[in-house]
């Protein structure tokens, strides 16, 4: 996993301009992708909500940038208890 994209997440916060800047970084850099789910679907990582936030802006501008995850974050969800991430599943 990359240690930059990883501090970026962890760094960040719920506001607007923080969660933009780092979907649009992922949508300019989709190699990402994998790293964001990873997180997000790591519910032992305290950071995992922030990554969930992120999926939750790249499910209503780039729903295909998703798709080759989409069973695992499925997966996933049943298991979350953090109500940010519930709330963004």
């Amino acid at each position: 996993m990359d240690v930059f994209f990883k501090d970026r997440i962890a760094q960040s916060n719920a506001g607007t301009n923080c969660r933009k800047g780092i979907h649009d970084f992922v949508v300019q850099n989709p190699e990402h992708m994998a790293d964001l789910v990873e997180l997000a679907t790591d519910i032992s990582n305290k950071n995992h909500y922030k990554a969930v936030w992120i999926i939750e802006l790249l499910a209503e501008s780039h729903p295909e940038l998703l798709s080759p995850f989409t069973e695992l974050i499925c997966h996933s969800a049943a298991k979350y208890k953090h109500e940010s991430a519930i709330r963004g599943i």
